[in-house]
Order: structure tokens, then sequence, then C-alpha cells
């Protein structure tokens, strides 16, 4: 047996004059979001022609590395269940991949095969698309949950640089608040492990295509992204300071995959302890923005509960002329509001 083998350096020096492989942008392939896999392929030379027999290995490289972007998006389950569409999607898998480079190539003399090991960088924004197309990203999330994630700069602590290594107060204010609203909030611990940092700092500056990644690998259907940012307004070393805390957000439909909701605001305090006064301006910015984004939440998923009558609007009385007989029957007890779940998976 015969292998010939192009180790990893030999690949990069191939890279440098060439040795990478890109595609042109398909209709809807727009750059964007992209996600890099590791995959490989293989294919029987016939007649020992391992020139064809390379080419096969390659296309069935890219569609291997599809397939896995398609699992990670849907899981393992609703993508068996989506075999139709997803063979759709997986017959054409060069649509999906911006470039792709060799990691190894052999081609064995005694088995008559080509195999190759590819690098593969695809077009998270295009498998989105072919998702929503295929009416397969209603499927993969719950449409009456929602998922929360701030970017938030404080002046009472150092950045650290890791977005995932602490919840910022303002997220935890907000989530509160959309808790107690009777949402149905997803942990963000459920996707801190599979989305990374740049992902939700791109959803956050108005990527519509990252706040979609995050919600179809969260299950959330609605996600809500922004920033915050805190800064001292007055004070000194001795005496009561004033913070203000600043509140930018978005919510985005993962499956009409639009913004429908925006807002910014913000909120001030004086506490003794800077940090008690911060803590206390993201609780009232959180607040206020908590119940913007109910209503606006709960008017795009559809008519529900009437309206709250505006404090001191009276209603108008019938005329005696139409007054309904009274009713003697006693009122039921009222009942307290539900509060929403909270995953933590």
């Amino acid at each position: 047996m015969r292998l010939r083998f192009f180790p990893r350096a030999a690949v990069l020096l191939v890279f440098f004059v060439g040795g990478i492989a890109f595609f042109p942008a398909h209709a809807f392939a727009q750059l964007g979001v992209l996600t890099t896999y590791e995959s490989e392929g293989k294919a029987e030379a016939k007649d020992g022609d391992f020139v064809k027999a390379r080419k096969t290995a390659v296309w069935r490289g890219l569609r291997a590395a599809v397939e896995k972007s398609l699992k990670d998006l849907l899981g393992e389950e609703d993508a068996a269940a989506a075999e139709k569409q997803v063979h759709r999607i997986l017959s054409k898998p060069k649509r999906y991949v911006k470039s792709y480079r060799f990691l190894e190539m052999a081609d064995d003399d005694l088995a008559q095969e080509s195999r190759v090991r590819l690098e593969v960088v695809l077009y998270t924004d295009a498998l989105n698309k072919a998702l929503n197309s295929a009416g397969l990203v209603s499927s993969a999330v719950n449409p009456k949950a929602v998922i929360v994630l701030v970017l938030e700069r404080s002046f009472t602590a150092r950045a650290t640089g890791q977005f995932w290594e602490f919840v910022p107060m303002s997220e935890v204010s907000l989530t509160q608040n959309l808790l107690a609203s009777g949402l149905h909030v997803i942990s963000r611990d459920r996707v801190a492990n599979i989305v990374p940092e740049d992902r939700v700092r791109s959803a956050a500056r108005g990527d519509i295509s990252s706040a979609v990644d995050i919600g179809l690998k969260s299950g959330a259907g609605v996600v809500i992204v922004g920033t915050a940012a805190s800064t001292k307004q007055t004070g000194s070393a001795t005496g009561p300071v004033s913070v203000q805390a600043n509140l930018s957000v978005k919510a985005v439909s993962v499956v009409e995959s639009k913004v429908i909701a925006a807002k910014s605001d913000f909120a001030s305090a004086r506490s003794i302890d800077p940090v008690e006064g911060e803590l206390q301006a993201f609780e009232v910015v959180g607040k206020k923005m908590g119940t913007f984004l109910e209503d606006a939440i709960k008017r795009y998923w559809g008519p529900g509960k009437p309206a709250a009558e505006t404090p001191g609007e009276a209603k108008e009385a019938p005329s005696s002329a139409t007054k309904p007989p009274e009713d003697k029957t006693p009122a039921p007890a009222p009942v307290p509001k539900k509060p929403g779940l909270m995953e933590d998976l």
C-alpha cells in the first residue's frame, strides 16, 4: 500500500501560494457571521482516477461540514425529523461555503480511494436563511420564549474582557422584570458554551443574523440584545454620588429575522456607595425597559389581554335607559399575576 500524505506544514505553504479555495458569494450567502468546521471526505478512485476521486472527496467533506452546522443550529433530533428539508440543503453544499483549505490529503493505491481532511468556513447567514425558507427555524425554537444578553460597561468595575464570566447588572434587572411580567425567559447558561462572545457583540451592534443564530442555539423565539453603561455624574469622596445608567436594546424575531422593538433609555440614582447607586439606577432603567419590551413583544405575538386602563381615565357609564340589571353574584377573588418561567438547563 502506498499512501501519499501532505503534512500540515506543506499545506500551509501551499495556502500562501493559492492552496486555499474560495467560492464566489451565492445570491443569498452574504458576508456576515462565519463559522469554521473541520470535516472529512473520501471517495473511490475508479480505474485509478485519483483526480476525480479527490474532487468527490472534497465535495463530501464540504457536505459533512454543512451537515455539522445544521445539526448545531437545529439539534440532532430536529435535524433528523426534517430529513427531507435537510437533504435538500445538503445537495448543494458549496452554496454555504466561503472557503476551505486542506489539512490533510491521502491517496490510497491499495484501497483505491482518496481521503481529505478540510477546514471549512461557512456562511452562517446563508444557512439561517435556508432554514427559514424551509420552515425549520420555527420548529427549532419556542416562539413564546425570550433570551436576554446585554453588553455592559460599569464605572465601578474593571472590565474583564470576557462576556460570559459574569452577568451584568443591567441584564439581571431586565430579566427579572420580564419574568415578573409573565414572560418565559431562557437562561444565558444554555448558550454560554456554544455562542462565542463576538457573536453576542455582533448582535448587540445590530447584526440580525447573529441574533437569529443565538435564538436558534438557545431555542428562544425572541432575542433581546443590547448595550448598557453607567457613569458617575456628580459627587465627592465623602458625599453622595449621582449615577446615571443607560440601556439600549432591540428585540429580534428569530422566525421572521427582523427587529420587532428597539429603545434606548436611562435612569439616575444617588447614593453614598457608588456601587449601590449604580445598582439602583440599573434597576430603574431595567424596569422601564421591561415594561416597554413586555408590551412590544406581547403585541407582536398577537391579540392578548386588553390594554390596562390609564390611571385617572374614567370609562363612560352606561345610560339609565340601557343600564343592565344589577348582578348580585359575588365577584371572584382576584388572581395574582403569574410570574414567568426561567429555564436554567
